[in-house]
């Protein structure tokens, strides 16, 4: 992940949502908050949750790890593709700007209808859930949303363009997420 991040070094910075030690998925090193700060060195950090159960405490908890390793996320990424009324509400309290769940597929990871909930104070920014990218854009700039393992498979890295036109517009309007 940090060979992707090098590669894209001044001409965007891309968002890493990342899991916290007390998730259920969590797979990273012993070593937290000092990978963090690496991966700090080419992207935004924000979060990464996956709830299915006890949302609100374990989101809580995990947006406060962040906070007291030095980083204020303001962007979430739903893991299982999972968007609630529990979920958005701690979006709002805790005030981020923006979130990537919803996606093209209109479902989670489990099936499920997905539906965001009608009062919430971030902006939803939906995803493309497929390999294949769409070859048309409504807009000058695009938001491309991929889980780490997309990431990491090479055969993926050629597929996950973004259109060279759209990179530098958005390069040149966006230095980083906090100019959004």
């Amino acid at each position: 992940m940090l060979d992707f991040g090098r590669s894209l070094q001044g001409k965007i910075r891309p968002v890493a949502a990342v899991t916290t030690p007390l998730s259920v998925v969590y797979e990273g090193s012993n070593d937290f908050a000092d990978s963090l700060k690496e991966l700090d060195r080419y992207f935004d950090i924000q979060m990464h949750g996956h709830y299915r159960d006890r949302a609100a405490s374990n989101f809580q908890n995990e947006y406060d790890l962040l906070c007291k390793v030095g980083f204020k996320p303001s962007a979430y990424a739903g893991g299982w593709w999972i968007m609630n009324e529990i979920i958005a509400g701690q979006l709002d309290r805790n005030g981020f700007k923006w979130d990537t769940t919803i996606n093209n597929k209109g479902v989670d990871s489990f099936g499920n209808p997905q539906s965001l909930p009608t009062h919430h104070k971030f902006m939803e920014v939906p995803t493309w859930r497929d390999f294949k990218m769409p070859r048309i854009w409504v807009t000058d700039t695009c938001c491309v949303s991929i889980h780490d393992f997309d990431l990491l498979n090479p055969s993926l890295r050629g597929k996950l363009w973004i259109h060279e036109m759209k990179r530098k517009a958005l390069a040149s309007k966006v230095k980083s997420f906090e100019e959004i």
